[in-house]
């Protein structure tokens, strides 16, 4: 809905913004700008409720205050992704007072090149389907690992909710803990204090972070499984007198399985826990 690029001193005040196709508002590389008394007011998606952003802010922003944000927006309520539309690093940003109801998540801060430095997070209520506070790369990963120092987030009191459309409060696709913190990020100073939140509608992790680009090897299948004897199912061949074994230099060599990979959590308790 609105868009500025290279803007000094800009202040954005008292304003209701409804059903954007993308963003409500997207800045970059704007400095010394203050968002305030913002109400978003969405459908559910025009044309579908995804990538709704309230305040998006890329690359190059630096010395703003965002705060008192209301209402429901189908992506992130507040956005500091620094290599996303527009590279460049984003600081020294102040985020007071974020009131979403039904929203997809409250704040996002991403990096993938370019450093997200001291950035301080307070007030943050309400309720979100994905999560509540979200550190984040940008994947698939390019060797290359994010740069964040320096945040903090301070009364964090959020629930979740159930996506749009959905009456189950457990689905495979929204299974996100209230705080995520992505594992290919070298992270300088983190702090979280006076947070917490509830079990329902749907009880989950409260923190979960993962190390570098962990995942899971699919097992190589050696033999096919047995078919079950029935109607129509012939029996394994036997070894005997008649069906000699094959010579040696015909016989297959079983490869060794490989090793299957484990998944590591790191909780922000500075802990690790093995899956």
């Amino acid at each position: 809905m609105m868009r500025f690029f290279k803007v000094t001193r800009l202040s954005i005040r008292n304003l209701t913004m409804k059903n954007p196709v993308t963003y409500c508002l997207q800045m970059a590389y704007v400095r010394y700008f203050t968002v305030e008394n913002i109400d978003f007011d969405m459908n559910l998606g025009n044309p579908i409720p995804m990538n709704m952003d309230g305040v998006h802010l890329d690359g190059g922003c630096r010395f703003g205050v965002v705060r008192n944000l209301k209402g429901t927006c189908h992506d992130d309520m507040v956005a500091l992704n620094a290599d996303d539309g527009c590279d460049g690093p984003i600081s020294d940003i102040e985020i007071d007072g974020v009131f979403g109801e039904g929203s997809h998540r409250a704040v996002r801060l991403l990096s993938m090149r370019s450093p997200v430095s001291r950035v301080s997070v307070a007030n943050v209520f309400g309720t979100f389907y994905a999560s509540g506070i979200m550190l984040s790369y940008w994947y698939p990963p390019t060797g290359v690992r994010g740069r964040m120092s320096c945040l903090s987030f301070r009364n964090i009191h959020a629930d979740f909710a159930l996506p749009p459309g959905w009456t189950e409060a457990r689905n495979p696709r929204y299974n996100w803990p209230l705080v995520w913190i992505d594992g290919d990020l070298d992270i300088d100073s983190l702090s979280f204090d006076n947070l917490s939140r509830r079990e329902d509608p749907s009880a989950r992790e409260t923190n979960r972070g993962r190390r570098a680009y962990a995942h899971r090897e699919p097992r190589a299948l050696q033999h096919p499984p047995a078919r079950r004897a029935g109607r129509g199912a012939r029996p394994p061949p036997q070894r005997g007198p008649d069906r000699p074994a094959p010579p040696a230099r015909h016989r297959r060599r079983r490869r060794a399985r490989p090793e299957k990979r484990r998944r590591h959590w790191f909780c922000l308790d500075g802990t690790f826990v093995k899956e």
